[in-house]
């Protein structure tokens, strides 16, 4: 304790992470917002220029201190120039800060809290890097400390506003809870980043359906393709089926497309006509791929009238790029899905069913 006087206040001092200054960035982000959660409490008090100070700090500061705190400034520009800039400045002042206080042990980033004036106690909250990787989780750790660190809640630590080492202990057991709610948000936003995307559009078949009923499956949407449920016919289901059991995805203009190539389609034509579930007949059956092609133009028209499946559909002709013409849907593989298991099998129960 410095010349008797009691520590009524926090330090909150950063100390960023072994290869990078993300932290650094984060507390420029939300360091507003932080010492207005923080009150007169807790003073965020970084490594870096000394204009940092917060606004709360600025006015209660005397003409002294405002004199000091410009002193400092310009020795802070000052040695940043004879170093060779700030980051590098800022880098050493974190080493040697974390240094003084005994922080090698413990994983980076973290943000160190003691009193003002010290007493030689301390608490620590470590951060998991990982939640600096993203803009949502950014967010959600300014959103946390911001809730937990505040003045209401660490002044309660205090012994008749002043804090000791009994207080820095309580402080750190309160920390640790802060750091297991960050560390529960994280694990959550980890699985879901590597959990695969649900299905937009999934075909599904029509139990209970009678026999001879001109729908085949339905065709049902999610997320921004949740508006889409539909009964489809034969037709549709010849291209829907082709489509989403397709393994060849490319990026056209762009977009990211699951794609089929004409001979394959009109392989899968004779092999239904083959079993009854399409007629072929006549022109057809010497030309195959132009009964594709005007069956495409029929399928889209009628799955076009669903206005979130507008555009989803396209052909591409022949050309230098592309020597077998290809039917594509624009979402790639994993967003669509069969949930019949035969198909083949369905279509057969249902000729039967109708003769």
């Amino acid at each position: 304790m410095a010349g008797g006087i009691e520590p009524r206040g926090l330090l909150a001092v950063p100390i960023v992470e072994e290869s990078g200054m993300a932290l650094l960035q984060w507390l420029k982000d939300h360091k507003p917002q932080l010492a207005d959660a923080s009150g007169d409490t807790i003073m965020w008090r970084p490594i870096g220029p000394p204009g940092w100070t917060d606004s709360r700090y600025q006015r209660m500061r005397t003409a002294r201190l405002k004199e000091r705190d410009e002193a400092d400034a310009e020795r802070y520009r000052l040695e940043c120039a004879a170093i060779g800039g700030n980051e590098l400045h800022d880098r050493e002042e974190f080493e040697r800060i974390a240094a003084q206080y005994g922080l090698e042990c413990y994983r980076r980033p973290l943000v160190f809290f003691i009193t003002t004036p010290d007493t030689g106690a301390r608490a620590v909250l470590e951060i998991d890097v990982k939640m600096l990787d993203t803009l949502e989780r950014r967010r959600k750790l300014g959103e946390i400390l911001c809730a937990r660190i505040t003045e209401v809640a660490i002044s309660k630590l205090s012994e008749g506003g002043v804090y000791t080492s009994r207080s820095l202990a309580d402080l750190q057991a309160y920390l640790d809870r802060v750091r297991e709610e960050v560390d529960q948000y994280l694990a959550a936003s980890i699985e879901e980043a590597t959990r695969p995307p649900a299905p937009l559009l999934t075909l599904k078949s029509l139990p209970g359906k009678a026999c001879g009923d001109k729908f085949v499956a339905r065709l049902v949407g999610t997320g921004p393709l949740s508006a889409v449920d539909k009964k489809i016919g034969v037709r549709q289901a010849f291209f829907l089926f082709l489509l989403f059991d397709s393994e060849e995805e490319r990026r056209i203009d762009g977009v990211d497309r699951s794609v089929v190539s004409e001979s394959r389609a009109v392989e899968e034509l004779r092999i239904w006509a083959a079993s009854g579930f399409i007629k072929l007949e006549g022109a057809d059956r010497e030309n195959p791929a132009h009964r594709v092609m005007k069956m495409w133009g029929e399928f889209t028209r009628q799955l076009e009238k669903s206005p979130p499946l507008r555009g989803m559909f396209e052909r591409m002709a022949r050309s230098e790029m592309f020597p077998d013409p290809l039917y594509t849907i624009k979402i790639g593989n994993i967003q669509s899905q069969i949930l019949i298991p035969n198909m083949h099998a369905l279509l057969a129960s249902r000729l039967t069913a109708s003769e």
